[in-house]
């Protein structure tokens, strides 16, 4: 049988990532298994997280989907919450003739930081934690000039071959109330911290050996959250949504565009991974009805399951959460890193993981194993396909526009 992946990725410390080997790799395991009539997982909505993984999770996509003649992984692009930090709404562009000096880069850095920084733990020294890391943490990155070139790209490749890149996502986006930035800056960095800085400067708990003491300011994170709807509006994609104790923010947040008539293109969600409530579920399948969106629950085996993100009053089971979703609603993903499961031989893993969580709706739905997989095979063709009328759209102005 074929499964989906709805929702994966790649390791944050991409930068060892070989592409050309990770698609051969893929390749020889879709080509046998197409063969010997294996199980399989046939595709992948493949997220980015960063400027660095977009770059590979778009060259990774364009090498595999033309080795199989087919659209095996759905890219995916957008910045993640965690990666929010690391970009600006401030224009640098004026100050680059100035920035040659290194005062002025590490200024124009420090400012940004200092803006949409804030501690966990207000009791701490603010300018203390931010030395700490401070050496750690990039130049941020103008977020227009960022989105304008991922723009570029997907446009480019709609140009090049429509057939081979008929679908594509915009994710992972959302919010994150509880994440706190790595002490070495942000998740994947190569460079490593010197945790000799903290030796004697844990007495209270606040520090741990990978975590600094910061959070990214929920105001900063709505406004990369919002720009990447408008984002995923202009270029008519589904969206893929990461949500930690957010999931009134975001509602309330894709309420308000609707309502603006600023979503007009976007027409599927995918709350991946869901770990909000019941009464949650209930407000998402109310905008569902009244909306021309399709909203989808992803579960995974890794959070939903093995984790288990359940507290005793109920509301986070598994068991009750997907009793209150309808079939038509659900989604199956992995969230976990495509390369781990290729480069090292766990190939078989990938499909094991998704079948775990197929199996817990069987039960839970008290349905048949194949009769669940076809709905679910069902509601990822929806969510993707929901988008496709606008890509025809969408490839005349790609074509109107000369490509770099």
């Amino acid at each position: 049988m074929k499964l989906y992946d709805a929702h994966c990725h790649l390791s944050p410390n991409c930068f060892s990532i070989d592409i050309n080997v990770l698609c051969d790799v893929i390749f020889e395991d879709l080509k046998n298994s197409e063969v010997n009539n294996e199980d399989v997982v046939s595709e992948l909505g493949l997220m980015s997280t960063n400027q660095f993984d977009s770059k590979l999770v778009i060259e990774l996509g364009d090498k595999l989907n033309k080795n199989m003649n087919r659209q095996v992984i759905i890219p995916s692009i957008g910045i993640h919450p965690w990666y929010c930090h690391l970009f600006s709404f401030d224009d640098d562009e004026e100050n680059r003739e100035s920035n040659i000096n290194g005062d002025d880069n590490q200024n124009y850095k420090l400012l940004h930081y200092k803006k949409i920084l804030k501690l966990s733990n207000t009791s701490l020294d603010f300018d203390d934690n931010l030395r700490m890391i401070q050496d750690y943490l990039p130049k941020p990155i103008y977020i227009e000039r960022y989105l304008n070139e991922l723009k570029r790209k997907v446009d480019a490749l709609l140009v090049e071959d429509l057939s081979l890149n008929k679908y594509m996502i915009c994710g992972e986006i959302g919010l994150d109330k509880l994440f706190r930035i790595p002490l070495n800056g942000f998740l994947g960095n190569p460079k490593e911290f010197d945790y000799k800085q903290i030796k004697n400067n844990d007495k209270d708990g606040s520090n741990n050996r990978l975590l600094s003491n910061f959070k990214v300011d929920m105001k900063h994170q709505i406004r990369i959250f919002n720009r990447q709807l408008e984002f995923a509006n202009e270029l008519k994609l589904p969206i893929s949504v990461h949500s930690v104790k957010s999931h009134g923010v975001i509602l309330e947040l894709i309420r308000s565009f609707y309502s603006e008539n600023k979503l007009k293109s976007i027409k599927s969600i995918c709350l991946h991974s869901y770990t909000g409530s019941k009464d949650q579920i209930k407000q998402w399948l109310s905008f569902d009805q009244n909306s021309k969106i399709d909203v989808f629950f992803s579960f995974s085996n890794i959070i939903n399951i093995s984790n288990n993100m359940s507290i005793k009053n109920g509301n986070f089971l598994m068991e009750n959460v997907i009793q209150e979703i309808p079939i038509d609603n659900l989604l199956i993903e992995t969230d976990f890193l495509v390369d781990r499961y290729y480069d090292c031989n766990k190939d078989r893993d990938h499909y094991r993981d998704l079948l775990k969580v197929v199996d817990q709706i069987c039960k839970i739905k008290c349905l048949k194993r194949d009769l669940c997989i076809e709905h679910l095979s069902q509601n990822w063709n929806r969510y993707l396909e929901s988008n496709l009328a606008a890509k025809g759209e969408l490839l005349a102005q790609a074509r109107s526009f000369p490509i770099d």
